[in-house]
């Protein structure tokens, strides 16, 4: 007797279709159908350890996905799960989703009143993804012609490890004809080097024995103060003297820094 291959997926490599959009009953399921082959619903039920009930509906989600395909053989039928470049085409159809979302958002934004009394906002934040998401915010705040600030931008290992993401950033900002003006600290100088290759963007470093405890981004009327420590924290202060008064910091700085 062949005894049948299984094709087991380490649980922690199943992250990444959490984070596009699965959910874990979706992911057991879909994990299943790969070790399986095609498969009646009873035995995904119990290689996927989802209840009978339960596994019909999950299997008609993720159909719905194009990411399972499913026959007839007489009277029974099997499901499969599709090739993997279903699932790019499934994360390319929820970028296009968001893309549609933003820029109805974008639309809506500016009918929204300002909050009776408000005068200064201040808001705390940690970790790397309430990072990003205000870097995304700069690109939803500011337009072609603005200009974004930013100095005392270290070469810490936290944000080394998302390089790509800030590459990108940049380039994005580019495009959109928002200018760029950065200044980073010695440590950064490599990364510096690559970020000057940005369109729209100016690029200097700071001396080396000058230090500056964190990563300070100016756009409109809001400071963004990042610590780069190994969990990211972010302090963001809404208030134009705030503003105005960092870019006049800025300034001196930027008269200090070298090119890169």
């Amino acid at each position: 007797m062949i005894k049948k291959h299984i094709w087991h997926i380490p649980s922690m490599d199943t992250k990444i279709l959490e984070e596009i959009g699965l959910t874990k009953g979706e992911i057991k399921v879909y994990v299943a159908l790969f070790e399986l082959g095609a498969s009646t619903s009873g035995p995904i039920a119990r290689q996927a350890g989802v209840s009978p009930s339960k596994v019909y509906p999950i299997l008609n989600k993720l159909s719905a996905k194009s990411l399972v395909g499913s026959v007839i053989r007489g009277k029974t039928r099997y499901f499969e799960a599709a090739g993997s470049e279903k699932l790019l085409g499934f994360l390319e159809q929820k970028k296009d989703e968001i893309t549609s979302q933003q820029h109805e958002l974008e639309r809506f934004l500016p009918s929204l009143p300002m909050p009776k009394g408000a005068v200064t906002k201040a808001f705390l934040y940690e970790g790397l993804k309430s990072v990003k998401n205000m870097y995304n915010e700069i690109l939803l705040k500011l337009g072609k012609g603005d200009t974004y600030l930013a100095y005392g931008i270290s070469g810490s290992s936290s944000l080394r490890r998302s390089n790509a993401f800030f590459q990108d950033w940049q380039m994005r900002r580019g495009k959109k004809g928002i200018k760029g003006r950065i200044i980073y600290d010695y440590s950064a100088a490599d990364i510096a080097k690559t970020r000057a290759k940005a369109p729209l963007t100016e690029v200097r470093v700071l001396p080396k024995d000058f230090k500056t405890p964190a990563g300070i981004n100016v756009f409109g009327d809001t400071t963004a103060i990042i610590l780069w420590i190994e969990n990211p924290v972010l302090f963001m202060i809404e208030n134009k003297e705030v503003a105005d008064s960092f870019r006049q910091y800025f300034a001196l700085m930027w008269k200090i820094a070298k090119e890169a």
